[in-house]
């Protein structure tokens, strides 16, 4: 009996060594499976690290999932040329019309109003430069010079105007632009087709060249026939070959480099004249867009429409009052900026409309 107990005690034994033995070799291999996971999840991580130091200097170490190389400049490009315009218009003019309402009302905190009033404008101006030298050197890009050095030229002057000139100084912008469009029609490049009958500009200077000749001939045009049955502008809609908008941008040009010589003298006579003379031609523009089909033009004039009375009124109004205008005047011209260049965008992206009469 003891012998039989003592053999079966020893075959017990071998069972839970081998069972023992069978379990230190599975939980040995799922060590080692664990292990060669291991490394094979951080060679892929110091793979990506690697892969996204070579293809982005300023984010060294940071993983590609993190920042596709494929994407993460386009994202950043979109930001700035879609997204940054509407954010920072928006609070630009919120800004410039609660520092307005701070003047005529006390429902507005006095320190809020003050501060405003004081440094609005800088962020306005910050936020307009950004859009019109992106779009501009967009522009250029493009191969469209003309376009692109007028929107710069906004970038170049009004940041140095006084808050009651800015309006009227942009017309060294928008005078150049809107002849731009205006005579768009006439621009023919040397690689046109049958299927492409004005072509693409192969370079910038042949776009200066082509706008210059065009430009010649949009002025015989216009001032050729300004009165009579044949005359060219504020005629039917459906007639407009975009001469209005040329006759017009001359006001907007030529009242504009007046604001500039007046500068922060908005009252003086220089001042008076030259805004009455922006603003006429302004409003001439404004028609001449409103009546567009291109659906910023529309939107744009709307806004600058309410532009030109603020910035003529507020030049035969007090200093007191003047100032309260050219806030609200600012915050309008805010808003028409961003759709009117939206125009240079709609033109890169080929959406661009132009009149009826042209497109036939």
């Amino acid at each position: 009996m003891r012998l039989l107990s003592r053999t079966v005690f020893v075959v017990d034994e071998k069972k839970n060594s081998s069972i023992n033995s069978d379990l230190e070799q599975s939980s040995a291999k799922e060590n080692i499976q664990e292990t060669n996971r291991t490394q094979s999840s951080l060679l892929a991580k110091l793979e990506n690290n690697y892969r996204a130091s070579q293809s982005f200097d300023g984010f060294e170490g940071v993983p590609l999932e993190v920042i596709p190389a494929s994407d993460s400049k386009d994202s950043i490009s979109d930001f700035i040329r879609n997204t940054l315009p509407v954010i920072g218009y928006a609070a630009a003019s919120l800004g410039h019309l609660t520092a307005g309402a701070g003047g005529v009302s006390k429902f507005i905190p006095e320190p809020l109003a003050k501060f405003l009033d004081q440094n609005i404008l800088s962020f306005s101006k910050l936020v307009n430069v950004a859009n019109y030298t992106h779009k501009g050197i967009e522009a250029v890009a493009d191969k469209r010079a003309w376009e692109g050095l007028s929107r710069l030229a906004y970038s170049a002057v009004v940041p140095f105007m006084p808050l009651e000139s800015v309006f009227t100084a942009s017309g060294i912008s928008s005078g150049p632009t809107m002849f731009e469009q205006a005579q768009r029609h006439k621009v023919k490049f040397s690689n046109a087709t049958k299927e492409n009958p004005q072509g693409t500009p192969s370079s910038a200077l042949e776009d200066l060249q082509e706008n210059g000749k065009a430009f010649l001939s949009m002025c015989q045009e216009t001032f050729g026939n300004l009165f009579g049955a044949n005359r060219k502008v504020f005629i039917h809609p459906d007639k407009e070959q975009g001469h209005t908008m040329f006759l017009c941008a001359w006001g907007n040009f030529l009242g504009a480099i007046g604001g500039m010589l007046a500068g922060s003298n908005h009252h003086s006579p220089l001042g008076k004249a030259s805004s009455i003379i922006r603003n006429v031609g302004g409003i001439g523009c404004d028609w001449a867009k409103f009546i567009h089909p291109d659906i910023n033009n529309k939107l744009s004039a709307i806004f600058y429409g309410v532009v030109s009375i603020c910035d003529v009124a507020k030049s035969f109004t007090p200093k007191h009052v003047s100032h309260i205008l050219s806030h609200f005047s600012m915050a309008m011209n805010n808003f028409a900026n961003y759709y009117y260049v939206n125009t240079t965008k709609a033109t890169t992206d080929k959406t661009f409309k132009d009149y009826a009469a042209v497109a036939a």
